[in-house]
């Protein structure tokens, strides 16, 4: 990897470490080692071939790309920050992704606009921290209301 690509990978905050080349590894607050073991504790399977998936909260996109990386369709990533923000926007570059971010909120969601998911990954809070938040398991009722979806992966775990 080239000096120009590891300096902007430097000049991000990052949440999630990511492999974005082989041994290349993002600065992210949670260890790459913990987020591959929280893939394994929710059980993801090894394939998503032909799934059209989302990742709720998706941050700097580590399960938005490992589902990518798992064969899904589509993946589509949302958080409520510019794409740009974080780190997601170089991530998706320097692994050469098709996931597609979408700015907007989990209360935003509906089939109309953003169309049906066979898999919806909520593997983070992506709530406001509010005393009136609805709880993990009523947004993963929610979401499976407004994505038409009958799996959904939660954790409340980071």
């Amino acid at each position: 990897m080239d000096a120009d690509n590891q300096s902007r990978i430097r000049q991000r905050d990052w949440f999630h470490s990511i492999e974005v080349a082989p041994g290349i590894v993002t600065p992210g607050r949670v260890p790459l080692d913990y987020l591959r073991g929280l893939v394994q504790r929710c059980a993801l399977p090894d394939s998503l071939a032909g799934l059209r998936v989302l990742d709720v909260g998706a941050w700097d996109g580590f399960f938005s790309f490992e589902a990518e990386r798992r064969g899904a369709r589509e993946v589509v990533a949302l958080d409520i920050p510019p794409v740009d923000r974080k780190g997601f926007a170089i991530a998706r570059e320097l692994l050469g992704s098709r996931v597609h971010y979408e700015r907007g909120s989990v209360y935003d969601l509906s089939p109309a606009r953003h169309g049906t998911f066979d898999l919806v990954l909520f593997l983070r809070s992506a709530l406001p921290p509010a005393p009136s938040a609805p709880g993990p398991r009523s947004t993963a009722l929610r979401l499976r209301r407004a994505t038409c979806c009958s799996k959904v992966t939660c954790s409340t775990a980071a």
